[in-house]
């Protein structure tokens, strides 16, 4: 018998890239610290990712507790706003009514479902990375605590790593995630403005702590499976490479005409630096697909002969090796940047809405270079070469920083998942004491 974790990850089975990596490099850690453990995932969604993590997958609980996104639509739009507020209420009642029963040891009901059903014979719920507690995604945030108070009303332990918080628009979203995560063992924030919006919002002291993401420490793979697909034009690597990602999502808060903008900059900086520029998406999905944003950048550009477009979603190891290779990096995503930053690749991350400016400042701070995350609404097209251009003239002394802060970034999160498995193991040994104990009580029973 080994210790049985249950992973929610923020992997939606809608193909993101920056999901997918903080779930592997989580799930190979785990399995480096603890004996064969039992793992088991779970995602907001009901897509099986099974063959993907050599994991057992259970579906989430999101539809089971809030419709799917066509339901939601039609609810938003038959149901006035006022009566919508007043649902919204009720449900930080039915959140501070699951923190009584927390204190009553009240049981769940037998029937709630998949997800519950593993929940039950767990000995660690393990919330892992993301930026789901956020007013931008309301329905992950009561999702996500949900799942939190389900946890604990089985008295199993929970832990929150690589954790993106806020920002928090809503009364509902800040209660609901100060509830939640105070009923966590520890939280392990992924940057310093996620730390400060826990903190603000009254987590407590005590549970927070500033790591990074959990994607930071995935290896590099081998980029022979996006050279070897026929569908891609690129063959071989150029010798000298920048590059880009770009994303038109509600998220992202990206427009037509900053791809205007991102084209002109692009063409001046492959003209001036003498480099080649690769495209690189991140997501490929109904929601957001990052194809179409390239497409329309190409589109608009001129050198259009020192561009390559990479037209398919690759294992984020391989997706790493051609980031961790170029000379330059120059985008929207997250975890674009990420595996940027973490191969010591100069890089300049852009944002234009506070969820971005969070999330990338952030990670560049984190790295110790938070003058190149920038609001690309605020810049035209000179100011931004400009930047790019210093940029990659300090390549040498900005890759010696970000090497540096990986370095103590990759230890930090080291320590914290022998924080992680040592939870698990304490969990499974005190279940092994109290099945002993009651096995014992019963056979000191008389007849």
């Amino acid at each position: 018998m080994t210790p049985k974790i249950v992973i929610l990850s923020g992997d939606r089975g809608t193909g993101n890239n920056g999901d997918r990596a903080i779930t592997l490099n989580v799930i190979e850690r785990l399995r480096a610290l603890l004996e064969e453990p039992d793992i088991v995932f779970s995602t907001p969604h009901h897509t099986d990712l099974s063959a993907i993590y050599d994991a057992r997958f259970v579906p989430g609980l999101d539809r089971a507790l809030y419709g799917n996104s066509e339901t939601k639509t039609r609810f938003q739009r038959l149901i006035p706003r006022v009566v919508r507020r007043l649902l919204r209420m009720v449900s930080i009642l039915s959140s501070c009514l699951a923190l009584r029963w927390l204190r009553l040891n009240r049981p769940i009901p037998a029937s709630a479902g998949p997800f519950l059903d593993e929940l039950r014979t767990a000995h660690l719920l393990l919330i892992a990375g993301g930026g789901q507690f956020a007013s931008l995604w309301s329905v992950s945030v009561l999702v996500y605590s949900t799942a939190i108070f389900c946890a604990r009303l089985l008295r199993i332990p929970v832990v929150a790593t690589g954790l993106g918080a806020g920002p928090f628009d809503s009364l509902r979203d800040r209660l609901l995630t100060r509830l939640a995560l105070n009923q966590c063992e520890f939280v392990a924030a992924r940057s310093p403005s996620a730390f400060e919006n826990l903190h603000t919002i009254g987590v407590s002291d005590r549970r927070l702590i500033l790591v990074t993401d959990d994607a930071l420490t995935l290896q590099k793979g081998r980029v022979d499976e996006i050279l070897a697909n026929p569908v891609e034009t690129l063959r071989t690597p150029p010798e000298r490479y920048a590059v880009a990602h770009f994303r038109l999502a509600p998220s992202s808060g990206a427009g037509e005409i900053e791809l205007c903008k991102f084209a002109a900059v692009l063409d001046r900086i492959a003209d001036s630096l003498g480099v080649d520029v690769i495209f690189v998406p991140f997501a490929v999905s109904a929601y957001a697909d990052d194809r179409s944003a390239h497409y329309k950048v190409y589109a608009k550009m001129h050198n259009k002969h020192r561009v390559h477009l990479i037209h398919s979603l690759y294992h984020p190891q391989a997706v790493k090796a051609i980031i961790g290779d170029a000379s330059l990096a120059i985008g929207h995503g997250l975890h674009f940047c990420t595996f940027a930053l973490s191969s010591g690749v100069p890089a300049i991350g852009l944002y234009k809405n506070a969820y971005y400016q969070a999330k990338l400042g952030g990670l560049f701070e984190t790295f110790g270079v938070r003058r190149y995350a920038l609001d690309s609404s605020e810049l035209n097209e000179d100011q931004l070469v400009e930047h790019v251009n210093e940029c990659y003239e300090n390549r040498n002394s900005i890759t010696h920083t970000l090497r540096k802060h990986y370095a103590e970034q990759a230890h930090r999160w080291d320590e914290l998942y022998v924080r992680v498995a040592s939870a698990a193991q304490r969990s499974f040994l005190e279940r092994c004491r109290t099945v002993e104990a009651e096995t014992g009580q019963a056979e000191r029973r008389p007849a």
